[in-house]
């Protein structure tokens, strides 16, 4: 188990470039991922429940994890090229400084996962969970995300261009400086929602739930000119 958190370290820090910070931090994370292990291991459980205990608390905050003054290298940079992934739970690809071409990623579930830096070109997401994930600094371009459930996201500097999003879930996320370009958007949910400079650029919206929705004066102008229905929309 211990070999495994080392491998999980080495590819959460992989995207970024090394110096005296980088190895610092580092080791202080997989300090503190080996300290849980130990704390989990004389409670009892056996080591898959305690690697899937670890992994998501990783997610939700719960262990010190401080990536400031860290900066992305980008040659580091993983290439994805026509692979499947589909059917499974997604742990062990890379969601940080990667590009993804014309990968399958169908019925997968990337769930309470950190996505960032990343270029997903061509790719098709039907039925994909990403639920409560943090997607921030990404691009899909040309991506098909039919039936995606992104409910409970946080979405920041990210892009959609040239993608199809039909019958999306966004219901409870924050999409902050985030761009719609060209997109075909039919039956998206946007309920309980939060947009914070969010545009709408030359792209097809039908159907689109505001319901108990919150939003500036930016965006709601830029769903007001599709004659999306706002009459339950809290702007600021």
């Amino acid at each position: 188990m211990l070999e495994k958190l080392n491998l999980f370290t080495d590819s959460y820090f992989r995207p970024y470039k090394e110096n005296s910070h980088f190895l610092e931090k580092k080791a202080k994370f997989l300090f503190h991922l080996e300290n849980l292990y130990r704390d989990l291991e004389q409670e009892g459980l056996e080591d898959q429940v305690i690697y899937q205990e670890i992994m998501r608390k990783v997610v939700l905050g719960e262990i010190p994890i401080d990536l400031k003054g860290l900066s992305i290298d980008q040659n580091k940079t993983i290439s994805y090229k026509n692979k499947y992934f589909q059917n499974e739970y997604i742990d062990n690809i890379a969601f940080v400084n990667a590009n993804y071409f014309k990968c399958d990623l169908i019925n997968s579930s990337i769930q309470q996962n950190i996505i960032s830096y990343l270029t997903f070109d061509k790719c098709y997401f039907k039925n994909v969970q990403f639920n409560q994930s943090t997607i921030m600094q990404t691009s899909f371009k040309k991506n098909d995300l039919v039936n995606a459930n992104l409910s409970g996201c946080k979405i920041s500097d990210t892009s959609f261009s040239g993608s199809t999003l039909a019958n999306i879930q966004l219901d409870h996320s924050t999409l902050s400086s985030t761009t719609f370009d060209n997109c075909y958007m039919q039956k998206i949910s946007f309920k309980n929602a939060t947009l914070i400079n969010v545009q709408f650029n030359s792209s097809t919206l039908s159907k689109i739930n505001c319901e108990g929705a919150k939003m500036d004066k930016i965006t709601f102008r830029f769903l007001q000119g599709e004659r999306v229905d706002l009459s339950k929309v809290e702007t600021f």
